[in-house]
Parts: C-alpha cells; structure tokens; sequence
C-alpha cells in the first residue's frame, strides 16, 4: 500500500505542477504565484477512504474541503544583453560631427524594467586585447571621441538620424522593456581633426537595469502580481538591490544574472546588473601623394639625343597628384580629396617656357614661335581605378603662369576645370580626387 500511495502522490504533483508553468522565452514571469496541493487517494482493508489533502504543515483532515496550497511566488532574475548592431567599425572623416554608431537592448529577465545609459569613449592608447568576443578585441584606440549623444527607438527604423543632432541628448534611457522585448540605442559622437587613415576609436555603450515604474504595484504588492506589461513610463525607475538572505516564499527577490560586458573604465562584472557592448569609429581620409619629376627634353648641341643639362636645355616637369590606396585597402577605405591648388615658383636659374610659345621642337631645341597658347606646352593627363574615368579639358583655364617664374594650377575652376565633376558611376564632385584616381600636370623649363 505504502508503494501505491507514494505514486498517487507524485502522479498527481507532477500534473498539477506542469500545469502551473506558463511558456516564456525568459522563464517565467516575476511575480507569479505557483500555489496547489497534493490529493492523496487511498484505501483501507479494500474500501476506498476519502481523499486527503496537503498543507505545508501537514493535514490529517479528509475531504476534499481539506488541506491548504503550498504557495510561492517567482522571484525576479535581472539580466540584459547590449550588443552592437554595426556590421564594422563606422567610417569616420578627421573632424566630422555626429558620427553614429548603434547598438541593441535586449531584457533576459523574466520582468518589465527601466534601463540607464552610459557612454564610454575609449581613451588613446587603449588596448582592447583584454576582451574578446564582440568583434573589436584587436582594436587599440588611436584616437578618442567626444561629445557623444545618444538616442532610443523601439526599432532600429524609428531611431533618428545622425543628421538631426538636436534628437540627441544624454538622459535618454530604455523605458519599461519586457521581457525578451529589445530596444534599440542611436550614439552619435564626434571626431577630432587629424589622425591617419584606418585608425580606430573605441566606444562602450553600458546599460544598467532600473526598476520599473510598475514594480510597486505588481511585484512589491502584497499580493504580488506577475509583471510583464506596463502602462506608466517617461520616468527612469530607481536603483536595483540584490537580495540577500535565504529565500522567503511569499516575497519577490531580485536575483541578478547578468554576464561581465566589454567596457574598461567603467567596472561591468558578471550579475552587477549591467551590460555593455563596445562599437568603433575607423578615420576614412584621402591619401594624396604629389611626385615631381624631370627628363632633359633637349640641348643647344646634343639636341633631341641624349640631351644633357647645359645653358639651354629644355626640362620637362611633371608633377602628378594622385589619391592612393594602399596595400590590403579597397576604394572604400579612402575618401576622395578635394584638390584646390598648387604653385610650383621654378629655381631663378630656369625660366617656364609657357605662353609665348605653341611648340617645342627637339630637332633645334627651340620653342617654335606662334599663336600664344598654353594647349601644347602644359598638358593635363590623369587615370586610375575608379569608373568612369574622368574626361579632361585640352586647356584647362585653371593654369596660370607667372613672368616665367611660377605655375599656379587650380583643380576646380568652374569654367574649364582640370578635375570636373562626375555625375555616374563612382562619383566625384567639382575639384574631387577619387580614390585611386591620379591626375598629371606636365610643364617645360629652360636652363638660363
């Protein structure tokens, strides 16, 4: 008999206990109360004797009026994830403002809570090598951000843009998450002037769990009452404790289980209520290289072959602007460069042979005399990888010469600029260099 009893009783507990289990992603919600009894059936010499129920101090009493439940109510588990939803580092020029970076909130815990926010800009020199697993653990910051702003949305669509600074501010915070819902963080920072190419600033967006504005009337009632929707919001709730202390049935602890996050000055441990991500800002700037060369064109006597450098001698410069990529970078790893202007003020004992002359002839190195241009004597050439390739002008108004002493050469000149605009394909305003693209202004000189 003894056998038969004690599989009635765990027959029964195990139904009535599954029943009592409400499906949530998160576990189930803070606040519900968990209450039932156990039924016994039994016999005795064959006749069947009236149930007995139980009670958490143990009931003799048969009927099924008998016996009282055993009560308690779901305790309250705290955890967060932050995570970046940036794909890479976000390309940043020197000196740009409001430069953006977003990241995701998700509530873990099995109840509706409010979220602080705080922004760590990561100080130079910071190596980030300590922690991996949110794909900047190799990023060592070269440079820091600064006024950094932020902005929240129920949706990634519904953040603002990084174009509309005043929807930023720093006392926005993830108001009344439930459970397993996400909300999602806009950071916009700006970046200071100078700085190489491809160098990274580091940032760590910390979210720390408040109570919600409902946790009095639901949780902490004296009935408790499970919390996973609520209606009041616009207020950040206050400061979370973790309980302490053996567990008390009818109460709604706090447990915190939180994993340790990715920020460095600010302390993020494992169950301290917080979490943070980190997201990183790469400088993407021009890289202009400028090369000046020479060739000895002609001399009075060797004339077109094997000419040398004597009183008389034409020399053809070229000097050539190009916007590099280097190795293991792509197009989009170099910004385009607005040209404005160069001046070249040849050495005194050379003269520009410009203007006055239509031709150089290496048969009598002498400029042939004629129509004063500029069209054969300077000449603009230019190529590289970008598509379409940029169409120059046969003579470009934006080289001037100077009593044959200086060049001066401006790019964008509206009229007939040496770098016009392309409107398809890799794009390029008024004056722009694209990346990869070089362009080549060839001039001659005559030694005195």
């Amino acid at each position: 008999m003894n056998t038969l009893i004690k599989g009635a009783v765990r027959g029964v507990l195990a139904v009535c206990m599954l029943a009592a289990l409400p499906a949530w992603a998160a576990g189930t919600a803070a606040g519900t109360a968990i209450s039932n009894k156990a039924t016994l059936n039994f016999s005795v010499g064959g006749v069947t004797q009236p149930v007995v129920n139980s009670s958490p101090t143990g009931n003799t009493v048969s009927g099924a009026a008998g016996g009282t439940n055993t009560s308690f109510v779901v305790d309250r588990k705290v955890d967060l994830q932050v995570v970046t939803t940036d794909a890479a580092s976000n390309g940043a020029t020197p000196g740009a403002s409001n430069v953006a970076a977003t990241f995701r909130v998700t509530n873990l815990g099995n109840a509706v809570q409010d979220f602080s926010l705080q922004i760590e800009a990561m100080v130079a020199g910071t190596n980030m090598a300590t922690a991996s697993g949110d794909g900047y653990n190799s990023n060592a910051s070269a440079f820091a951000v600064s006024n950094c702003r932020w902005a929240v949305a129920a949706t990634a669509a519904a953040l603002p843009a990084a174009s509309s600074p005043a929807s930023f501010g720093t006392t926005a915070f993830v108001d009344e998450l439930a459970p397993d819902a996400q909300s999602f963080v806009r950071v916009i920072c700006d970046v200071p002037t100078g700085g190489a190419n491809a160098d990274t600033a580091t940032i760590a967006m910390v979210a720390t769990a408040r109570e919600s504005a409902c946790a009095a009337t639901t949780l902490f009632a004296a009935t408790p009452v499970a919390n996973t929707t609520c209606a009041t919001t616009g207020a950040l709730g206050a400061a979370l404790t973790a309980s302490a202390g053996a567990n008390a049935a009818a109460t709604v602890e706090t447990v915190f289980g939180d994993a340790a996050g990715r920020s460095v000055s600010v302390a993020d441990a494992k169950s301290d209520a917080k979490h943070s991500a980190r997201g990183a800002y790469k400088l993407i700037t021009a890289q202009p290289k400028v090369t000046k060369t020479q060739a000895v064109f002609c001399d009075p006597l060797n004339l077109g072959t094997n000419p040398k450098v004597i009183p008389g001698a034409v020399i053809k410069y070229s000097i050539k602007v190009e916007n590099v990529i280097n190795a293991g970078q792509t197009a989009a790893d170099v910004a385009n460069a607005l040209i404005s202007t160069f001046a070249d003020v040849v050495d005194t004992n050379v003269a520009l042979v410009v203007d006055a002359y239509t031709t150089v002839s290496a048969a009598t190195c002498n400029p042939a005399t004629g129509t004063t241009t500029t069209a054969a004597l300077i000449n603009v050439t230019g190529g590289g990888t970008p598509t379409p390739a940029r169409t120059f002008t046969a003579n470009p108004t934006g080289i001037t010469a100077l009593s044959g002493s200086s060049l001066s050469v401006t790019y964008n000149n509206a009229t007939t600029p040496i770098l016009p605009a392309v409107a398809t394909g890799t794009t390029a305003a008024l004056g722009e260099l694209r990346s990869g693209e070089w362009v080549q202004v060839d001039f001659y000189v005559k030694v005195k």
